[in-house]
């Protein structure tokens, strides 16, 4: 590398670490206003789950592999910067919204705009830094997720209270100025894209070499038996962290009379104390199980911290306080692991002209299946139960069932992973073409 292209590379990785926590902001903004929004637009658990989460889900489905196959195949300078625009744009225009419908659609186009970043981060980190320098920026990335996935809540928090500040200045509601302070970053920062970042060469495979959607989906058919159970592993062992996360400030205020900002500010906090011991942790017990079973170890690992969270399902229906947040911060430290290790598991397993598309299942999994169906379905269980704690109650029902069934697919992959490790140097893609051979991590 050069000194130029060096500067380039660690400019670039701060720019995407700075977009990751601008996007956990902006998902989980809705969390942190929920009381408020649910007052003002009269809305059920049920619509504010829908807000909340599954209207992002469902529609990051739609938008996920599209822009995977963009950033694998076009300019992803472009591509990036104009889902950057999308999210914050759209998360602006929320804080305008007078209805459940308007809100729904803008909130999908939050998720739209997202869907284009983590494709674009793995992909333009493995060409940016060669292999054997590769670690470093992919655990700072990864670090920057495990931080954000709770802390975003205190970030959003901030936005609110800052909301709270302005809301006699400008006449407007404190909720709908948390949706604008929110949104503004990243579309900014859209626009410093477009001008500051340079498009790397790609590696590996020269630029002629377009692996299609039919390519790719022979590709993925050939190795079922290990991605099924990963992707479905995903999905699984995120539902009841991220259920967890988006109702914890809900479930504060309902439960033990938290003001909203100061719900979101334990919740973001303690969750991300969690996190920095979640991610130290899940780094050593994957180091030392990649030397006893090499290849397979980082899947033993998430099996692992799948049991683990289901250990932690007694947490949202303690009737203490500090239980509660005692142990959803273990739940979301648990939950690191989803997002630090399968970065190394699709670098060590996925050829470099499909692995944007490899990736970009997996948020799509854990987006669809944790973050869409997740939160819906403790509402659905919470139903059972009357009461403050009703909504707990259903948070450790969706605990209980959900974080063990995933961990059972993690075995299943584990049994799988040797087929793919013993591959050659060329693995074919399945119509007598190639693709390129999987890379290791460094």
């Amino acid at each position: 590398m050069t000194q130029h292209s060096k500067r380039m590379a660690w400019f670039t990785l701060t720019i995407l670490c700075s977009l990751y926590v601008i996007a956990y902001v902006d998902r989980g903004i809705a969390a942190v206003v929920a009381t408020s929004l649910s007052t003002a637009l009269d809305l059920s658990d049920t619509e504010l789950a829908l807000i909340i989460s599954s209207s992002f889900a469902f529609a990051f489905v739609l938008a996920a592999v599209p822009a995977a196959q963009w950033m694998d195949n076009r300019d992803r300078r472009y591509g990036l910067a104009a889902g950057v625009a999308l999210w914050g744009g759209a998360t602006i225009a929320c804080g305008f919204a007078n209805s459940f419908e308007i809100l729904l659609i803008l909130r999908a186009g939050v998720a739209v705009g997202e869907a284009a970043l983590g494709p674009a981060a793995v992909s333009l980190i493995a060409d940016m830094f060669p292999g054997e320098r590769r670690a470093i920026p992919t655990t700072i990335y990864a670090l920057i997720g495990t931080l954000v996935g709770a802390g975003g809540l205190a970030l959003g928090a901030t936005a609110l209270d800052i909301g709270h500040v302005l809301a006699p200045i400008v006449d407007m509601d404190a909720w709908r100025l948390t949706f604008v302070i929110a949104g503004v970053p990243a579309v900014t920062i859209a626009l410093l894209i477009v001008l500051a970042i340079s498009e790397p060469p790609r590696s590996q495979a020269s630029d002629g070499e377009k692996i299609s959607l039919m390519q790719f989906a022979r590709y993925m058919r050939r190795r079922w038996n290990f991605y099924l159970p990963f992707y479905l592993g995903s999905g699984l062992g995120s539902m009841f962290p991220l259920a967890l996360t988006s109702w914890a400030p809900t479930l504060l205020l309902r439960a033990f009379g938290f003001r909203e900002a100061d719900a979101a500010y334990v919740i973001g906090i303690s969750g991300m104390i969690a996190a920095v011991t979640g991610t130290l942790v899940f780094s050593m017990l994957a180091r030392r199980s990649e030397r006893l079973a090499p290849g397979q170890g980082l899947l033993l690992v998430m099996a692992g911290a799948a049991l683990f969270i289901a250990a932690m399902a007694w947490a949202p229906a303690a009737q203490s306080r500090d239980l509660f947040v005692l142990g959803a911060a273990c739940a979301i430290g648990g939950w690191t692991a989803w997002i630090l290790l399968p970065l190394f598991i699709v670098q060590r397993f996925a050829p470099n002209r499909v692995r944007a598309r490899v990736y970009a299942i997996h948020p799509l999994c854990t987006s669809v299946i944790g973050f869409g169906l997740g939160p819906m379905t403790a509402a659905g269980f919470s139903t059972s139960w009357s009461g403050d704690h009703a909504l707990g109650y259903g948070l450790a029902a969706l605990g209980l069932v959900a974080s063990p069934i995933a961990a059972l697919c993690y075995f299943f992959c584990y049994r799988a992973a040797p087929s793919l490790l013993g591959e050659d140097d060329v693995a074919a893609a399945g119509d007598g073409s190639t693709l390129p051979a999987a890379v290791a991590p460094s």
